[in-house]
Order: C-alpha cells, then structure tokens, then sequence
C-alpha cells in the first residue's frame, strides 16, 4: 500500500513539473463547470469500473469479467467527446 502511495505522489509530482513547464502559457482557465465534469467522470469511471467487473464475474468466468473490466477505457472516450 505504501509503495502504491508513493507511486501514485511520483506520479502525481512529475505530471505537475510537466504542467507547469508547458502550460505556463496559456492563458484559458479552468472553470467549475469542467472541474465538475472531471470530478463526475472520474467518480463514474471508478463506479462502473467496479460494477462491470464483478457482474461479468458473476454471470460469466473470471477471464470474461477481467475482459469487460477493460471496456471502461472504451466509456472514458466515449463519455469525454
């Protein structure tokens, strides 16, 4: 968990160095009706991430529900245009 932890503040870390780097420009903010719909599409993902994987382990083999649990990626594009 620990190691998840510090992955995750690398991570984290790295991707702001980046932002901060590239986007020191550019002058549209964000507003709070696009942090809205990244905190429910975020919210969402984790949601049906979960729920896809354990119905397609309860209606079907373990391979299967691994296979669906990917599709949220495929929701996450879709949702996002």
């Amino acid at each position: 968990m620990f190691l998840w932890f510090m992955l995750m503040l690398l991570a984290l870390l790295a991707t702001a160095v980046l932002a901060i780097l590239f986007e020191r420009k550019n002058e549209s903010k964000i507003t709070k009706s696009v942090l809205c719909d990244i905190f429910f599409l975020g919210l969402l993902g984790a949601v049906l991430g979960r729920t896809i994987f354990f119905a397609g382990l309860e209606y079907t083999s373990l391979t299967f529900a691994s296979a669906t649990a990917n599709v949220v990626s495929i929701h996450y594009l879709y949702l996002g245009s």
